[in-house]
């Protein structure tokens, strides 16, 4: 893909998805930085040991796929 005006849809599946801090494999992975983490349930003085992730920015997503190649849990897929 890339380079051309295709959009790419990244289909999440939050619950097959472990989290952040137990895999996180496509926040680390993806080239295009197009997941980003985020805490569940925080509340203020507490440490948040509940961190989940999200496709956020799909716009920059080049539909590479390294992110699904990653995905042990089976979360991840690509509309191309």
């Amino acid at each position: 893909m890339g380079g051309g005006s295709e959009m790419v849809e990244i289909r999440f599946d939050k619950e097959k998805c472990i989290g952040a801090l137990r895999c996180g494999e496509c926040l680390r992975r993806c080239p295009q930085a197009v997941f980003r983490s985020y805490p569940e349930n925080r509340r203020r003085g507490e440490i948040c040991d509940e961190w989940y992730l999200a496709p956020t920015y799909q716009v920059l997503c080049t539909g590479c796929g390294i992110c699904i190649e990653h995905c042990k849990p089976g979360a991840l897929s690509l509309i191309c």
